[in-house]
């Protein structure tokens, strides 16, 4: 386990701290384009990101299914074959600008169409659109695939580092025309330009890594087929992902308006912020996975699965836990009761984000075994019925609808139909002890967060705003954690989970120290 968990540590430490300062950068940002521009501009940026995101489903998962062949080849250095791969991956690349290109102009005259009421009538609505599409674009021409041999390396750290020093370019110059220029036209220029550099520089650095590396070769018949079954089975994936994520932004301004779009976009803010630290987290240890299941059997993994769900669970219950005590003081903190939404509406934001991150374990080891085409036909009916209950509860119960269709989706479609793909077909065995595991998690979770959103109002709600948020936020999660606790410690999965920590952490040590013997 030594040299896997010592740069899955790794990574997981890089990508947080990335994750971290870069959240703490856009927040500071995000907070000056509210207060000097608005609710309306902010949810009208949200259309346009939501809109990109469904234009971006042209890429339809390609990467992600020349990422996953490339883990055993370049595990066993078999140069000819992953450039073969790579050469692939940069065709594909320029066709896949060249669609987005073409169809986000072609759809360019119904943008006005995607909004109820009224938008700030000073901008122009293609051009600003156009400038966004351009940002989106110009990583598929820039040689973005390069970037795809520091992921299969585990060297996602350089990649980090990297964007860390673009995004604070990219922040502070948005900052400056924010605050100094309140233009949205050049806040929104900067994108394209950084997205550019990004490209430029990951690529120069991986070719200086790895210059065996090129774009040279052809796969075999048989292998060009398998990648093909990946990439149709990764792009229903993606397919769905949009439906059931991307349209939401789209649908709450055509049915609801930009302002509630706004609102939303606040509230998602929050969820987006966490679930970027969480996803740098999980994605810092999705190539660790995949080498080991190049590598090593799938009960011993089934049984790393295990533990790495069990810490999953507790983490989730807790940051549930903190967001249904802290959601609505800190919105109110940051942009002023106006901003807020009912608390109705804020507890169903809760479920949401545990509902939808209860199954990023199942789909980090689902999507490292590339079981994108055995779950083809989930997606296509995950994404079909999401669609439609969005379309149906918007109309009744506004954003709360919007929410509602995703939760039912994820307990009804996703998470029993994503977990039968893997325990069936990577594991080979039955899920119930895993199905056992999630309810009891579920329960656990709700407990939780009706008694901790109890026993902090009752505790701190007389308190001024500020000091209230502090007071509930340290109670919630030291809380959480000691009632967790209590639950689990005598449980054979908590101290199994506790066993598989201290040796990574353990593991990291040791390294430390041996590198640091060899420096002397």
């Amino acid at each position: 386990m030594g040299n896997r968990a010592v740069r899955a540590w790794y990574n997981i430490s890089t990508g947080m701290l990335y994750k971290i300062l870069m959240l703490a950068l856009s927040f500071a940002v995000r907070t000056v384009f509210t207060w000097t521009l608005g609710l309306e501009y902010l949810g009208l940026n949200s259309l346009f990101t939501a809109v990109l995101n469904v234009l971006n489903l042209a890429e339809l998962g390609f990467a992600g299914a020349l990422v996953v062949s490339m883990y055993e080849p370049f595990a066993k250095h078999e140069v000819g074959k992953v450039n073969a791969l790579l050469r692939i991956y940069k065709i594909a690349y320029r066709i896949i600008g060249t669609i987005i290109i073409v169809v986000g102009v072609g759809i360019t005259p119904l943008i006005p169409s995607l909004i109820s009421g009224s938008y700030p009538r000073e901008i122009d609505l293609s051009l600003v659109y156009w400038i966004n599409l351009g940002g989106v674009a110009v990583g598929y021409f820039a040689f973005a695939y390069k970037s795809c041999l520091l992921t299969v390396a585990q060297r996602n750290d350089i990649g980090n580092i990297v964007h860390i020093a673009l995004m604070l370019v990219q922040y502070l110059v948005q900052f400056i025309f924010l605050f100094v220029f309140k233009s949205y036209y050049l806040y929104i220029i900067v994108l394209p330009v950084i997205n550019l550099l990004y490209n430029l520089i990951t690529a120069y650095i991986a070719t200086k890594m790895y210059p065996e590396y090129l774009c040279v070769g052809k796969v075999s018949k048989d292998e060009l087929k398998d990648i093909k079954k990946k990439i149709i089975g990764l792009a229903l994936n993606k397919v769905s992902y949009s439906l059931c994520n991307g349209l939401d932004s789209i649908i709450i301004s055509m049915f609801i308006g930009l302002i509630a779009l706004g609102k939303y976009n606040l509230y998602y803010y929050i969820y987006a912020a966490i679930n970027a630290i969480l996803f740098a987290a999980i994605s810092s240890v999705t190539s660790t996975v995949g080498n080991s299941m190049a590598l090593v059997s799938a009960d011993s993994n089934r049984l790393a699965f295990e533990k790495i769900d069990f810490v999953w669970r507790w983490v989730l219950v807790v940051i549930s836990a903190c967001l249904i005590s802290t959601y609505q003081p800190f919105i109110e903190l940051w942009q002023g009761s106006n901003a807020l939404f009912d608390d109705m509406t804020m507890t169903v934001f809760c479920i949401y984000f545990y509902v939808q991150h209860c199954i990023m374990p199942v789909q980090l080891y689902k999507d490292a075994a590339g079981l994108w085409w055995e779950d083809r036909w989930r997606v296509l009916l995950e994404g079909l019925f999401n669609l439609a209950i969005n379309l149906l509860l918007v109309r009744t119960f506004g954003i709360i609808g919007v929410l509602l269709s995703t939760i039912l989706t994820m307990l009804v479609v996703s998470l029993p139909w994503q977990s039968q793909v893997l325990f069936r077909h990577y594991f080979h065995t039955s899920l119930g002890r895993y199905v056992l595991a999630q309810a009891r998690g579920f329960a656990l979770a709700i407990v939780m967060c009706a008694v901790t959103f109890y026993l902090s109002e009752l505790l701190f709600s007389s308190l001024l705003l500020f000091p209230a948020f502090i007071c509930k936020a340290l109670f919630s999660f030291v809380f959480s954690n000691v009632a967790l606790y209590c639950v689990y410690k005598n449980n054979p999965s908590f101290l199994e989970a506790k066993h598989f920590v201290i040796n990574v952490i353990n593991s990291v040590g040791n390294q430390h120290i041996k590198t640091g013997s060899s420096s002397h």
